[in-house]
């Protein structure tokens, strides 16, 4: 009798393992976390269809601006139109998705954030669908993300998991950190997207060249109001070096010059990947970033993608030792990564989709 409920229990257990949605929480790459399709808000029961839905023949997606800097959130609204095209109500409850959930993600509440993305292209198709007395409307609007650089920065470093060191790391992760140099501390503005989890901890680390491992040196302020993208903006100052092994904390004129001498990396730390998910380094000056930034709007312009994308391009850069590294590239479906010294690696490519049905 023992035995035979043994089998049986391990057959339940290899049929629930076998029947897992592996990708959802598990896997280090692949879809973006996001809200899915599914219902968030229950639907309200069903009810006789008002009299001004009844003259409804198409719908229309509305939002206050179609282009949005990168961390900034819209609300979304569709409304039923009439033969003349004329609003006739707003409509409840909505289902919501977008074509790009590495640039784009809808909340259930029917909010669509910008993300920081460094995968082109910078843009989404919103698609909304309402169905009426038993028809279905549908129809589409494009949102472009807008870049949350500021207008003036001294160093940048985009922060991807594959500089993660000793091991890179294969994650959907992306991020980007912009600092400026003043003379009250280092001002910041730190992008990231799509970690495993939310952020457990943001730091500069040093000294080290590009391959190196070393201590924190200061902190980023980042703590557990933070989703897993978001931005953050603010100034390290004497308050955020943190003592190396037991040492003496740094001046903030010595960590201006670690950064001046591209000696530091920046890296965002999560529950997944306690280590760091994702590491940019060395940082790049904004005199050669600016050089760099030029190039790419050229060959996006060169690629038809419009004046807009030409201007998003302009945060694929990263620069070693005043170097430039092409922006990474979909290749039969792996993103390659083009290295200055030559070298390529890939990691499995994504097609994420995220959407939720708005209140």
């Amino acid at each position: 009798m023992r035995s035979t409920l043994t089998v049986a229990s391990l057959i339940v257990v290899l049929a629930a393992g076998c029947s897992g949605d592996y990708g959802r929480t598990t896997a280090p790459y692949g879809t973006p976390p996001g809200p899915s399709d599914a219902t968030t808000s229950p639907p309200p029961s069903p009810a006789p269809v008002p009299d001004s839905l009844r003259s409804v023949v198409s719908i229309e997606l509305s939002a206050s601006d179609s282009v949005i800097v990168a961390g900034d959130s819209t609300e979304l609204s569709v409304f039923g139109l009439d033969a003349s095209g004329q609003r006739v109500a707003k409509l409840r409850f909505p289902t919501l998705s977008v074509d790009n959930g590495f640039s784009f993600l809808i909340s259930g509440d029917g909010f669509l954030t910008a993300l920081y993305s460094s995968f082109r292209p910078f843009r989404t198709n919103v698609r909304a669908l309402v169905v009426i007395d038993g028809a279905a409307f549908t129809t589409s609007k494009r949102f472009d993300v807008a870049s949350a650089a500021p207008a003036r920065f001294d160093f940048l470093s985009s922060m991807q998991p594959e500089n993660i060191r000793p091991e890179p790391l294969l994650s959907a992760a992306d991020g980007i950190v912009y600092l400026t140099l003043t003379d009250s501390g280092i001002d910041f503005t730190m992008l990231w997207s799509n970690l495993a989890g939310a952020p457990t901890g943001a730091h500069l680390h040093g000294p080290a060249d590009f391959d190196g491992v070393a201590g924190v040196l200061a902190d980023f302020p980042i703590d557990d109001r933070f989703d897993n993208h978001g931005i953050l903006r603010g100034t390290l100052t004497a308050e955020s070096i943190l003592a190396v092994d037991g040492r003496t904390t740094i001046s903030v004129d010595s960590l201006k010059a670690l950064i001046r001498g591209r000696a530091v990396y920046a890296d965002v730390h999560s529950a997944g990947f306690p280590a760091g998910e994702i590491r940019g380094s060395p940082f790049a000056s904004s005199a050669a970033s600016t050089a760099a930034q030029a190039n790419l709007r050229r060959r996006a312009i060169e690629s038809s993608h419009g004046p807009l994308g030409a201007i998003l391009l302009a945060e694929r850069t990263e620069v070693s030792a005043g170097v430039a590294i092409v922006p990474r590239r979909r290749v039969h479906g792996a993103d390659t990564i083009r290295r200055p010294w030559g070298a390529r690696a890939s990691r499995p490519c994504r097609s994420p989709c995220s959407g939720g049905t708005a209140a």
